[in-house]
């Protein structure tokens, strides 16, 4: 008798161990999932941050190549 007591709580042990490694397995994927999502976001922000950063530079290359042009034009 003793022995089969000593199985079932075994049992019940490994049961609840299992029950509790399942949910931790659903928490960390749920987690990996969210830094997933914000990982994209990041991204597609930091793209969108470079393409401004790239178009102010193209216009103040503009402006001054302009204003380098308006000066020679009014030396002359």
């Amino acid at each position: 008798m003793a022995d089969i007591d000593v199985i079932q709580e075994i049992r019940e042990s490994l049961i609840e161990i299992k029950g509790t490694l399942k949910s931790m397995v659903e928490t960390t994927d749920l987690k990996f999932l969210n830094f997933e999502d914000k990982i994209k976001v990041a991204n597609n922000r930091i793209s969108d941050l470079e393409d401004t950063n790239k178009w102010l530079w193209r216009a103040i290359g503009a402006a001054l190549i302009s204003a380098l042009i308006a000066l020679i034009i009014n030396i002359k």
